[in-house]
C-alpha cells in the first residue's frame, strides 16, 4: 500500500532530531523503522554524507549513493540540480526499493551538511521519488539527526550559521514571542542561500537524555 507516502506528502514534516552522542538517535531510528515496516507505513531511506556514519545505519548508505550525484555536484551555486537519469531511477529502486513506497528520508549527520547540499538533496530526492517540482524533498518526510559540535561541511557554508542569522534577525519564536527589534546582520551570518532558506523549514525535536 502506497497511502501512507501520499499521506506523508500532503502533511509533509521536516525536522531535525537534536541529540549528543549516547541520547540514543541510531537505536530510535532503527525502532522507528521497525514500526513503519510492521504497520505499512511505507519505506525509509538512510543516509549520510560519509560511510563510515551511514554504515551505522539500517541498510545505510552515503548522500552519493542515495542520490547518485557526484561530490562535486553538491558543490554547484546552480539552483537547478542534474535530473535523474534512467539509470538513477533503476539504481535508486534497487538500494532504496520502490520510490512509491519511500515515506521518509534520514539524513544523518547534521553538522556535515552545507547549505548547497541540503538545496541539492531536496531537489533530487524529489525528483528520484516524486518527479520534478517546487515542494521540498518532493513532499517527503525528513528526518536531519545530529547536532552542530561535530565535523563542519567541507567547503560550505555550515547550516548553523542560517540559524544564527535567524535568531539575530527575531524570525525565531522565543518564549517572549518574536524579537521586536531588528538588527543588521554581518555578511558572514547571512542566511546562507537556498540551502538556508529551506533550512528554516525545519522545527527541531531534542534528545536529552543519555541511554
Amino acid at each position: 500500500a502506497t497511502y501512507a507516502p501520499r499521506l506523508a506528502a500532503q502533511y509533509q514534516l521536516l525536522r531535525v532530531l537534536w541529540g549528543a552522542a549516547g541520547t540514543g538517535k541510531t537505536e530510535m531510528l532503527k525502532v522507528l523503522e521497525m514500526v513503519m515496516l510492521r504497520e505499512s507505513l511505507g519505506r525509509i531511506v538512510f543516509c549520510a554524507w560519509m560511510g563510515v556514519a551511514g554504515s551505522l545505519l539500517p541498510h545505510g548508505l552515503t548522500i552519493c549513493s542515495a542520490s547518485c550525484l557526484l561530490p562535486r555536484q553538491f558543490e554547484m551555486d546552480s539552483k537547478t540540480t542534474n535530473a535523474p537519469s534512467d539509470d538513477d531511477h533503476t539504481v535508486f529502486r534497487k538500494q532504496c526499493g520502490p520510490p512509491e513506497e519511500v515515506a521518509l528520508l534520514v539524513m544523518d549527520e547534521l553538522s556535515t551538511f552545507g547549505d548547497k547540499t541540503l538545496w541539492h538533496c531536496s531537489n533530487r530526492f524529489g525528483a528520484l521519488v516524486r518527479g520534478p517540482g517546487d515542494i521540498p524533498f518532493g513532499g517527503l518526510l525528513v528526518l536531519l539527526p545530529g547536532d552542530f559540535i561535530q565535523l563542519p561541511p567541507i567547503g560550505e557554508t555550515s547550516l548553523y550559521r542560517s540559524v544564527v542569522a535567524r535568531a539575530i534577525n527575531g524570525t525565531i519564536p522565543s518564549a517572549s514571542g518574536l524579537r521586536a527589534q531588528k538588527v543588521k546582520l554581518p555578511a558572514l551570518l547571512s542566511a546562507s542561500g537556498q540551502g538556508g532558506e529551506l533550512f528554516g523549514k525545519f522545527k527541531v525535536l531534542f534528545l536529552t537524555e543519555q541511554m
